[in-house]
């Protein structure tokens, strides 16, 4: 009978732990070839439009768009967890990168591409599109020690800075 007790107790305990995911309101910004970025209304994204590329600023990053790559724009209540989009999906093209501690390595990247470095409660900390095709280094000699999600083209690592 205490053992029913106990377990139900431990069952009405698990029921009773609120979710960490909050749901938030996100500018989406949706490709053309199907890839979608979403950007917190709560962070105050701010979009400048020029005649060849969109730039979405907020307090932490800086990125900018091609125009004729954007499909469309919109906004949408979106589920964040503490670490999110991270990809699964195989038949995306891998992006080789190297890591020693404090640079972040990429041999080679092409033009288009964006690196983006979170931290594990998903706070941006380096967000870069690639200007052209080349080898590129990082420096995150700065950061604190801890776990940081790198995502590049829509595929995402775990790294741990020590």
């Amino acid at each position: 009978m205490k053992q029913r007790i106990l377990i139900f107790l431990l069952l009405l305990c698990l029921v009773a732990i609120p979710s960490t995911a909050k749901q938030m309101m996100c500018l989406v910004i949706q490709a053309k070839d199907g890839t979608k970025v979403a950007y917190a209304l709560a962070e105050k994204p701010r979009l400048q439009f020029n005649d060849t590329e969109l730039l979405v600023t907020t307090a932490t990053l800086q990125v900018s768009y091609k125009r004729s790559d954007i499909l469309r724009l919109t906004h949408e209540i979106q589920e964040v967890n503490s670490i999110f989009d991270i990809s699964t999906d195989n038949s995306k093209k891998e992006v080789n990168f190297q890591f020693d501690g404090n640079v972040l390595m990429f041999p080679k990247l092409h033009a288009g591409s964006i690196v983006e470095l979170h931290t594990a409660n998903s706070t941006p900390v380096l967000i870069r599109q690639i200007a052209t095709d080349g080898e590129y280094a990082f420096n995150l000699g700065s950061l604190p020690i801890g776990v940081y999600l790198v995502t590049v083209n829509g595929i995402t690592h775990k790294i741990a800075k020590r």
